[in-house]
């Protein structure tokens, strides 16, 4: 984290206009997403130019570096499920139809690998799956342990695990079981 920076500064990084960069901080700020910085040495209120913008817990598990990070999580929501959860009317209005992904992403068919065949194509995009992944483990791995029914097995195989952090997890809590992880290589070096 930099620590506190200006609408300026924000867009700058992004590569965006930073008067609207200036009015969704101010907008996020309202609702807690972030918080205004105190402004440091200045003898009076901060200015629009002057203020600075700090995060706060509900922002701070965006950054990559967050022990919890979400980072993933909502970029890959927005990325590859956005479009698709915006086409969810016409499958119910033509239920025979194609699905939601189908329609949104027709140049990746689900029959043809759908959100994998993509990822052949934008490997930044898999990675973000993967780190998706990894947080969706941090939010429900216990929970997925404890109601899970791993004692009736001797073995769990976990396909598509990633770096093997739900199976490292239901081991640990059943030591009696053996583990198997299945994965392209390079979701499990990620």
């Amino acid at each position: 984290a930099e620590g506190p920076l200006s609408a300026a500064e924000i867009a700058a990084k992004a590569g965006s206009d930073a008067k609207l960069v200036e009015r969704l901080m101010y907008a996020c700020a309202a609702n807690g997403v972030f918080k205004l910085a105190p402004a440091s040495g200045l003898k009076r209120p901060a200015s629009d130019e002057t203020q600075r913008f700090v995060n706060t817990a509900l922002s701070a598990v965006l950054r990559v570096d967050h022990p919890n990070s979400m980072r993933g999580m909502v970029g890959h929501t927005y990325e590859v499920n956005y479009a698709s959860w915006g086409r969810l009317a016409e499958v119910f209005q033509n239920p025979t139809g194609p699905i939601a992904w189908d329609l949104a992403n027709p140049q990746y068919p689900s029959a043809q690998g759908g959100m994998f065949s993509k990822f052949e194509f934008l490997p930044e995009s898999e990675e973000q799956f993967a780190r998706a992944k990894t947080a969706l483990d941090g939010l429900a791995v216990d929970a997925m342990v404890a109601d899970g029914p791993f004692l009736k097995f001797s073995r769990v195989i976990d396909v598509g695990g990633g770096r093997g952090n739900l199976l490292h997890h239901i081991l640990t809590a059943n030591p009696s079981l053996t583990g198997v992880l299945i994965d392209q290589p390079k979701a499990i070096k990620l």
